[in-house]
């Protein structure tokens, strides 16, 4: 049989693109993805002054995968 396939989409904090807690994450997804896409959901950083962010309740910077 071969690989599976298919496409895996999730949100989670901004964390995810380059800290510690994430790395061995990472690290796996490199393994067994083809193609990784991210989406920077909080370019402006925590709690930015103007309320710009996709997730208006949502304090901590987020990213899409």
């Amino acid at each position: 049989m071969g690989g599976a396939s298919g496409i895996a989409a999730f949100i989670t904090v901004a964390g995810f693109l380059a800290g510690p807690g994430f790395e061995r994450m990472r690290q796996q997804l490199r393994r067994q993805c083809q193609e990784i896409r991210v989406i920077d959901c909080s370019p402006e950083g925590q709690q930015p002054e103007t309320a710009t962010g996709i997730f208006q309740g949502v304090q901590q910077p987020v990213c899409a995968s």
